[in-house]
């Protein structure tokens, strides 16, 4: 399968991270344990890029995988919402998923966004 693994930027619009990068050490380990399971595996850090919501959505586009999971948080919510929004009127057909402290913790909200791309 494969899998594409996303660090939505915090920003909506081409904005470069303006704080120290950090290594995604949650990410790195999916990563590592799904390549083990067979799975192909690439990441996507859009913040460290500056990359818009257009942008990631057009990467996400070409890079074709069958996941697209988003690490958020509370910061990049939004963003992440929109990239998924822009890949459903693509109709880009990949199979979304959120994960993080963020979307475990605001569960519920998280399944409303999702169900009806509100972004707020």
């Amino acid at each position: 399968m494969r899998v594409l693994l996303v660090l939505p930027n915090v920003y909506t619009k081409n904005r470069v991270l303006d704080q120290d990068c950090k290594e995604p050490l949650g990410v790195l380990y999916l990563t590592s344990v799904l390549r083990r399971s067979g799975h192909h595996v690439d990441i996507l850090d859009a913040g460290h890029y500056g990359l818009s919501v257009e942008q990631t959505a057009m990467v996400i586009q070409e890079a074709k995988p069958q996941v697209v999971g988003f690490s958020v948080v509370q910061r990049s919510v939004l963003t992440a919402l929109a990239v998924t929004q822009r890949l459903r009127e693509g109709q880009t057909a990949v199979h979304v998923c959120f994960g993080g402290y963020f979307p475990t913790l605001a569960a519920n909200e998280m399944g409303h966004a999702l169900r009806g791309l509100i972004v707020l």
